[in-house]
């Protein structure tokens, strides 16, 4: 649970798609397209992304990935470390610049107290984009003391340890004297508009309820009333979806390790039982099972949830139907999760490059191929360990 000024870290090593080598021009035109579309109802976003930046176009991954998040503090601070931000932005003369080690990028909400600011450290210990909250002009009113209710405020943050309340991370004075904290930086989206786009089941929607519950009942265990609780200030992001970034040179590859596999197949047959069922296998004639195959409860992409239990019932009385069930289930759940990344702003799976042991089962790949829609096939070197060993050989990506 969190509201505007409790958000979460963005460190310099998370990626921020589209902005390596990003020009003056196309963070203009981001910038614009951008506020455009975040004036449109939620339903007409998308087609307004594709209409002006059509796949294909430099910007439209970048762009499709803030639209859809309603967030665009990657943007804005790769823009600054690209050094392209200050050429193209017409700031808001009433924005203050910097903040102690703070650079402001603009304003996320005001209150009864002060402005909260999205800000990036900009100095040579490290490079962070946080949320930043500074006590406004109200501080100065006479007969009320906000400038000590404010700095309570800030102490009461400080002693929080939730793993669902953002931490305050920093604070200090502005050069005027006035208070100011620093909080994780959160570029989520309301839990409302999450369980709509991504069509949350209910069971998975009263697990998410209930963390944000506990997290008012750590507030209330505190003395602390939070006051303002609606749908707007608990937001959900995508790291609770198990999407993790890889580096490779100065790209990044997206993805996420689901706990399905070869251990829930071993959950039920032996390797022998299995290799004696491989070749009986009819990838052409589907099941009709819908299973979700895990080796126990538990998954972490493209589902985050630690008690997700395994969906294998009905089993069928023929060992080789239930075996291709499996198989089925499992290519299902990789389609799940190609399409968790193409909602986020990854691009359209257009085909599978297939690694590993399962690369060399024919059956398998037919599977995969017809139930992900796209070509699979298989590398010329099938261990994972060739492409590590080439980029160790080259020094870094081709």
């Amino acid at each position: 649970m969190r509201d505007s000024a409790r958000r979460a870290v963005v460190s310099r090593d998370r990626p921020l798609p589209g902005t390596n080598g990003m020009t003056p021009e196309d963070f203009g035109r981001i910038r614009d397209l951008f506020d455009r579309a975040m004036s449109l109802p939620v339903e007409d976003r998308r087609e307004f992304v594709d209409r002006h930046a059509p796949s294909g176009d430099p910007i439209h991954a970048q762009l499709a990935a803030m639209v859809e998040l309603g967030d665009d503090s990657a943007v804005l601070a790769g823009a600054l470390e690209a050094g392209v931000l200050d050429k193209t932005w017409l700031r808001d003369p009433n924005l203050p610049k910097q903040i102690g080690p703070y650079r402001i990028l603009r304003v996320l909400g005001r209150g009864g107290m002060g402005v909260v600011y999205l800000a990036l450290r900009n100095d040579d210990v490290f490079r962070k984009v946080v949320a930043l909250k500074v006590i406004g002009s109200v501080g100065d009113a006479a007969g009320i003391d906000l400038v000590a209710r404010f700095k309570q405020e800030r102490q009461i943050l400080a002693g929080l340890d939730h793993p669902n309340i953002a931490r305050i991370l920093d604070g200090g004075s502005t050069a005027e004297g006035r208070p100011f904290y620093v909080m994780e930086y959160v570029d989520g989206s309301p839990i409302d508009q999450y369980c709509a786009r991504m069509n949350i089941d209910l069971p998975t929607r009263v697990r998410m309820m209930a963390q944000a519950c506990d997290a008012i009942d750590y507030l209330h265990k505190q003395a602390i009333a939070h006051r303002d609780i609606k749908p707007q200030n608990i937001l959900i992001f995508a790291p609770g979806q198990g999407v993790y970034s890889h580096r490779l040179g100065d790209r990044w590859l997206a993805g996420g390790a689901s706990n399905t596999g070869g251990g829930a197949l071993l959950a039920h047959f032996s390797a022998e039982r299995m290799a004696a069922l491989t070749p009986k296998l009819d990838p052409a004639h589907p099941t009709g099972l819908d299973y979700y195959p895990l080796p126990k409860p538990g998954e972490r992409f493209p589902i985050s949830d630690p008690q997700l239990a395994p969906r294998v019932t009905p089993r069928p009385a023929d060992d080789l139907q239930f075996f291709q069930g499996l198989l089925e289930g499992i290519a299902a759940v990789e389609g799940l999760a190609y399409q968790a990344l193409r909602e986020l702003g990854a691009p359209t799976l257009s085909q599978v490059i297939s690694i590993g042991g399962g690369a060399r089962n024919p059956a398998w790949t037919a599977i995969r191929q017809r139930i992900l829609g796209v070509p699979v096939s298989v590398a010329e070197e099938t261990e994972a360990s060739f492409g590590t060993a080439l980029l160790a050989l080259h020094g870094g990506p081709p």
